[in-house]
């Protein structure tokens, strides 16, 4: 990819990634919802609605951020992650050939918030998941990648 045809892949990812953060919304509750943990092991997110009803999500843990250190981890990179959902982003790795970027085969890189917020766009589309759900943990941002397989309790 060239940087002209880049600049229009990320333009329609974002386009994309927003209709799919509309859907989700849409399809549940999540604004109305908190976080009720997510287990690696199985590769589950739990969210508590207001209401109190539990709603379960098979995730992909995408990546992290550090607002602290301003640095960006691929899931697949991350140690302290579970074996299998290391597994279940390493195919975000493909991105590096599709857009001619390093970024994508790198666990770890500084990264501002904007340039994140692209990386996980991107991620996203590429994964074809329902949206994203992410978990802040202090300084650090968790981005949970949502996929079909689960949905209410």
């Amino acid at each position: 990819m060239n940087d002209q045809q880049f600049r229009a892949y990320i333009d329609e990812s974002y386009a994309w990634f927003e209709q799919r953060q509309a859907a989700l919304q849409a399809a549940y509750p999540l604004a109305q919802s908190r976080f009720g943990g997510f287990d690696q092991a199985s590769g589950t997110l739990q969210l508590i609605t207001s209401g109190q009803e539990e709603l379960l999500f098979r995730y992909i843990q995408i990546a992290s951020w550090s607002k602290a250190k301003q640095t960006f981890m691929w899931g697949w990179g991350n140690q302290t992650v579970d074996k299998e959902r290391r597994n279940d982003s390493a195919r975000l790795k493909e991105l590096a050939a599709k857009t001619g970027l390093d970024l994508f085969e790198k666990p770890v890189f500084v990264a501002d918030p904007e340039m994140a917020r692209e990386m996980i766009t991107l991620a996203a589309r590429h994964l074809d998941v329902l949206g994203i759900y992410r978990v802040e943990q202090g300084e650090l941002r968790i981005f949970l990648g949502l996929v079909p397989e689960f949905g209410k309790k």
